[in-house]
């Protein structure tokens, strides 16, 4: 079971750390999604670390110990994989994050080897050991051309909606290690992360946010979970899951407005933000699941401003890209509306029209908005059509960075 393979997992961890003896014979394998530690990346830690530990064979010296991109402390503002974990009977001390035990020493000491699941460059704590990356599953753009030819054992990168998307098809095609089927809980992990990374499959994102896979993978999920008792409010009298029901709930919890601004600024940032380093310098790319003019509903636009200026030095970036995404209506959670807040601060406007301009060069319907903050560092843009995701932004950002 899935429960127990991550109870395990922890009890292992706490007793490497503290041994002051080396384990012999150990092949020691960390599998790490992306910093911005969404549910994506969460759960295709424990499901494809779960999955590896299946085809490995319980009578392995190798161990798949998946890792929690993000601090202990900020679990609690991923609100839809809480919903998923809680509800399915979850205990949250069973999971390791990465500030609970010296990663970067047991890799070192182990020469373990890491697998990236949902990215494919390795970034915050394990941005340093890119030689010890040998595996990954991923469906961002392939910037994998950094490492040397043979570090790579494996690799599958596929454009889809959703990582889990690729770790049920590898589980589908291995269903003769799953005695008696692959298990309800992993199930509904999977649907309900698909639905979500997908926005229900919303026909106006199909190619941008999901292709046929996805849909092949939410069809045979909801076969596979006829009947099941774990979500009771999401069947209808027929014993058939209700993915719209699914969609709902997870949308409504992702985008409450006053859930997110409790967290605070500085976790509301942090809550999915990624950084990419280019040629020309490094942009940090935050989402926040709010509306831009909702900030201001807790903040003053001088305490947003100064917290802008004050993250962009902590964390050295040259440019800062928050973009907000929220539904135009809550009766209507697939149409939402997109927009972003770019800080590229100069001594003169140039760097930042040069930005924009380009941009509108690349044929993206956007529209300039008044922003009310310093005129000079930051424009603030509408998309239009309410489709440029963070996955359709950051390459043409990384063209930009690297001309």
């Amino acid at each position: 079971m899935l429960r127990t393979y991550l109870k395990e997992c922890k009890a292992f961890m706490t007793t490497l750390s503290s041994s002051n003896e080396k384990l012999t014979s150990l092949n020691l394998k960390f599998i790490i999604g992306n910093e911005a530690a969404d549910m994506d990346s969460i759960l295709s830690s424990f499901l494809y670390g779960f999955h590896k530990s299946m085809l490995e064979g319980k009578e392995s010296n190798t161990r798949y110990i998946p890792i929690i991109s993000t601090d202990n402390i900020n679990i609690n503002s991923r609100f839809e994989a809480i919903y998923l974990l809680k509800n399915l009977k979850y205990d949250m001390s069973d999971f390791i994050f990465q500030d609970q035990y010296p990663f970067e020493k047991i890799i070192e000491d182990y020469n373990a080897e890491i697998i990236l699941v949902d990215h494919n460059i390795p970034s915050g704590i394990i941005a340093n050991q890119v030689n010890h990356v040998t595996e990954i599953l991923d469906h961002h753009d392939d910037k994998t051309s950094i490492y040397p030819e043979g570090q790579i054992k494996r690799k599958r990168i596929e454009k889809i909606g959703s990582a889990t998307t690729l770790i049920f098809d590898e589980m589908w095609n291995n269903l003769s290690h799953y005695e008696g089927g692959i298990e309800t809980d992993i199930c509904w992990f999977i649907l309900c992360t698909i639905l979500t990374d997908t926005f229900n499959l919303n026909p106006k994102e199909k190619g941008i946010r999901w292709v046929e896979k996805d849909v092949w993978a939410k069809e045979t999920l909801c076969k596979l979970l006829h009947n099941t008792k774990e979500f009771p409010q999401w069947m209808d009298n027929k014993g058939e899951v209700n993915t719209d029901l699914i969609f709902e709930t997870m949308v409504s919890l992702k985008f409450d407005v006053g859930m997110n601004l409790e967290l605070g600024l500085e976790q509301l940032v942090v809550k999915d933000y990624k950084t990419f380093t280019y040629p020309k310098g490094k942009v940090g790319y935050c989402v926040f699941m709010i509306n831009f003019e909702d900030l201001f509903k807790r903040y003053s636009k001088e305490e947003v401003q100064k917290f802008v200026k004050e993250f962009k030095e902590k964390e050295g970036l040259d440019i800062v890209l928050w973009q907000f995404v929220n539904p135009k209506d809550p009766k209507k959670p697939n149409d939402l509306r997109r927009e972003a807040l770019i800080y590229l601060p100069s001594e003169n406007k140039e760097e930042i029209t040069k930005l924009v301009q380009f941009l509108f060069d690349n044929k993206l319907d956007l529209q300039e908005l008044p922003h009310g903050l310093d005129a000079h560092n930051f424009r603030r843009l509408l998309d239009i059509n309410s489709v440029y995701t963070r996955k359709v932004i950051e390459p043409l950002i990384a063209k930009f960075m690297s001309s």
